[in-house]
């Protein structure tokens, strides 16, 4: 059979139209033949097929081997893989090549649908939904952790122990997987390590010593509007739509809310604590567009294991220059801060971000981003439930008002990136 060459078929539309239609039937054409890190991978045809699989959940082209094969495959090569893999497939590969097939291949390719639905792996139900709860729940309860940590143990020296422990279990983790560091992640880590945790998560913790946990949680659910802020500025580019500009305000007008009336009203230094608050949200913001600019590419779990640690090391170095071991001993330290430790160890840093990084490999950002939603309504409930925290009319106002800011934000973000 004569493969037609780039020049006789020119744009190869159809080959796009027909991997669309039956992006499942793709992969077995050419499992364990071609090497995914090769140079087809950066052609065209990759976008196309990767696109899809995204909008389906598969958010990393490692996720599932055989997509990775089948969208690095070249098309002019298909014959070459089809001869052993049955008449469906062997069809498909035709229509792939522009070979004319025979009546009965629209009977024959309804047979493919089935065959290859039992290759997509079935995610066990019971870990979709305690990673989901992860996500919901333990990010939702770890400022209600904080508080109860910091009662006894100096803040700094409680992020830092939280995050030292946390991201040497990760690093040994990455490195029981044979994954190395390199010096670009090394140096990288440390800028992330302190916007994310020295001044991020320092001044969360500081802050809670004055600050309750619930109202922590909704300034620190202004990120995504800081995020959005950040970026342009840093682009040098404003877009905007109804939804993104009516998010902003609505975020801002919540936060005020929160600054004006509960935190003035709330006793003395909740105030200064929110703004405390509000630095390490702007901070994170800021963690997040650098680690986005920089394009620094690696495996998720082992750039956050050197963040943890390089946020870590400089979160004890700060907290011994301000002085938190004068009249620190470790027989002070109560029972309930030292299970909030663990909890926010073993729950908070190492359960939770294992579940967030497995989700996105399975699901959408979008679906997976919804945790941002929720963990100030969880937070503010457990506040309330078990510390006692006031939920009043404005409480209520505020989180109603910020919730709705980041979902319209989120919104309006999708929508530029969908029009661009």
């Amino acid at each position: 059979m004569k493969v037609p060459m780039r020049e006789e078929r020119g744009e190869p539309l159809r080959v796009r139209k027909v991997i669309g239609e039956l992006p499942e039937a793709i992969p077995f054409l050419a499992v364990g033949e071609i090497d995914p890190g090769s140079d087809l991978a950066e052609s065209r045809g990759v976008e196309d097929v990767v696109g899809r699989f995204h909008r389906n959940g598969l958010n990393k082209l490692d996720s599932l081997q055989a997509v990775a094969y089948a969208t690095v495959m070249s098309i002019a090569v298909i014959e070459n893989y089809n001869n052993g893999l049955g008449e469906p497939y062997r069809l498909l590969a035709s229509s792939l090549i522009g070979e004319k097939m025979p009546m009965k291949s629209a009977t024959v390719l309804e047979e493919v649908p089935a065959v290859l639905t039992s290759a997509r792996p079935r995610l066990n139900r019971a870990a979709v939904v305690f990673a989901f709860l992860s996500i919901y729940l333990i990010w939702g309860s770890t400022y209600l952790a904080i508080r109860y940590a910091v009662e006894t143990i100096p803040p700094l020296y409680t992020a830092g122990l939280r995050h030292l422990i946390a991201g040497t279990i990760l690093l040994a983790w990455c490195l029981g997987k044979r994954l190395r560091p390199t010096w670009a992640q090394v140096r990288a880590s440390i800028v992330i390590g302190a916007f994310f945790f020295l001044i991020g998560h320092g001044t969360l913790h500081w802050a809670e010593l004055k600050v309750p946990s619930g109202l922590a949680s909704l300034l620190i659910a202004s990120e995504p509007i800081w995020v959005f802020l950040l970026t342009a500025i840093a682009a040098r580019r404003w877009r905007l739509n109804a939804t993104l500009l009516a998010g902003i305000l609505l975020g801002f007008g919540g936060v005020g809310l929160l600054m004006g009336r509960s935190a003035l009203n709330s006793g003395p230094g909740v105030f200064v604590g929110s703004l405390a608050v509000l630095l390490g949200a702007f901070s994170w913001s800021l963690g997040i567009v650098y680690s986005r600019r920089s394009h620094l590419s690696g495996h998720p779990l082992l750039l956050s294991a050197l963040s943890l640690l390089a946020g870590s090391v400089q979160l004890l170095l700060a907290g011994t220059v301000v002085g938190e071991y004068r009249g620190f001993s470790f027989a002070s330290v109560s029972l309930r801060s030292w299970l909030a430790l663990g909890y926010l160890i073993l729950f908070g840093s190492v359960v939770a971000f294992t579940a967030y990084n497995w989700l996105l490999e399975h699901y959408s950002p979008t679906l997976v981003a919804t945790h941002t939603y929720v963990n100030p309504i969880v937070a503010v409930l457990l506040g309330w439930f078990f510390a006692g925290e006031a939920v009043t009319l404005n409480v209520l106002l505020s989180t109603a008002m910020v919730i709705g800011a980041v979902m319209l934000v989120d919104r309006g973000m999708a929508r530029l990136q969908r029009s661009s």
